[in-house]
This record gives structure tokens, C-alpha cells and sequence, in this order.
């Protein structure tokens, strides 16, 4: 393996770490959502909602350059599990369920 590929994957797993701090900053935030959401008697899942997410996601993916349905696929995932998560905080799924992958 050439020194150049080991230092382009050694910014990949850098990279992949900075998307990991930030997935566990919006896991907190969904935390947050889910203690206001409870008392309100709100649901986690709020179609309209998710759909502006993954189309706004999707939409500034592209004019990144990132590949079409790249965003949408991630954000899709990453939505899913907010959700789930975020279900699972408010009472309405198993306390020890895990996140799907």
C-alpha cells in the first residue's frame, strides 16, 4: 500500500470521526426535542418534517457536489434512528431496544 493511499485514508477516518462527534451532538439535541415533545403529548415522528429534512439535506448535498441521492440515503438513516431514539426517550418503544442499522 503506497504512502499516499494510508495518508487519504488516514483523513478518511478523521473525517469519519468529526461526523461521529457531530452525530452524538444531534443525538443530544434529539434528547432535548424529546423532553419538550413528551410533556406536549407531541409525537417524534412528524412526517411533514422529515420530508423538509431529507429534501433540504439532499438539495445542499447536491450543490456541494456530493453525489445525487447520496444525502438523501444518509439522511434517511440518520432521521430514522433521531426517530427511534427519540421514541424510545419519550416511552413509546422498549427501554432496552436497540438503534436499528
Amino acid at each position: 500500500m503506497t504512502r499516499q493511499l494510508i495518508g487519504l485514508r488516514s483523513e478518511i477516518d478523521a473525517v469519519d470521526q468529526q461526523l461521529l462527534d457531530l452525530l452524538a451532538q444531534r443525538f443530544e439535541i434529539v434528547s432535548r426535542v424529546a423532553s419538550l415533545k413528551a410533556p406536549e403529548g407531541l409525537p417524534a415522528r412528524i412526517d411533514e418534517r422529515i420530508l423538509e429534512v431529507i429534501a433540504s439535506r439532499e438539495e445542499t448535498a447536491t450543490l456541494l457536489g456530493i453525489p445525487a441521492g447520496a444525502a438523501a440515503a444518509i439522511w434517511s438513516a440518520i432521521v430514522e434512528q433521531s426517530c427511534l431514539y427519540e421514541e424510545r426517550l419519550m416511552g413509546h418503544g422498549p427501554k432496552d431496544a436497540q438503534l436499528s442499522t
